[in-house]
């Protein structure tokens, strides 16, 4: 069962460099940027494994398409839990494509849903969801739904079963430090343009047959 794809087609933002070991497997990490149709662009962090690595050699500047998942992890620093979010690539294709930036997501809902007016007078709701992986292991994804879907999600309990279709996206905001100093940190984060409520956890296979390709990833 399919449960967490992610597919960006962008331009190689930085050079893969060592980030760190995982199941004896060497990870490396790069940036991808990839633009909007407003022309704005979202930078979005790559983790690629060694092996797949060595059969796509990887240079900045070069455009690429990335197949995988959109994967978490939380670590402790300064006292704080954090949530590092990046895009876990089983696939890699050097094509000449259009710009794309794609993600499909079925989880639960871990917190109640947070709805909001922006100053502009649109509708958000945040939520946080967690989608399991095949090795037990799970994945905590922030998103953000707008307008109607906003106001469908803003009163589903925590524990209902959705699917998300949308695209991951990076945002930059300013962080109010203790001694009163202002620091300009980036967000990663699932935007939504669909959700659905489902009776339980739904394979989205069904929501990438438009996708450019997709793999058996885990």
């Amino acid at each position: 069962m399919v449960t967490n794809y992610a597919y960006v087609y962008g331009e190689v933002a930085t050079r893969p460099v060592f980030d760190h070991a995982m199941d004896r497997t060497d990870m490396y990490s790069f940036f991808i940027k990839v633009m909007r149709r407003s022309g704005t662009c979202d930078i979005l962090p790559v983790h690629i494994s060694a092996r797949l690595l060595r059969r796509h050699k990887i240079v900045q500047g070069d455009k690429l398409g990335i197949a995988g998942q959109f994967h978490s992890y939380s670590y402790r620093k300064d006292g704080s839990c954090h949530l590092r979010l990046y895009i876990y690539a089983a696939e890699v294709r050097k094509e000449v494509a259009e710009a794309a930036n794609y993600i499909a997501l079925s989880g639960t809902i871990c917190k109640p849903p947070v709805y909001r007016t922006t100053l502009n007078g649109y509708e958000v709701t945040d939520l946080m969801m967690a989608i399991n992986r095949q090795n037990g292991r799970s994945d905590y994804i922030p998103a953000i739904v707008w307008n109607t879907n906003a106001r469908f999600t803003a009163d589903l309990p925590v524990g209902t079963h959705v699917v998300l279709i949308g695209r991951m996206q990076s945002r930059n905001y300013n962080k109010v430090l203790p001694d009163g100093n202002i620091q300009l940190m980036v967000a990663y984060e699932a935007s939504a343009f669909f959700v659905e409520a489902t009776l339980k956890r739904a394979s989205v296979t069904n929501y990438i047959k438009e996708a450019p390709f997709y793999g058996d990833v885990t």
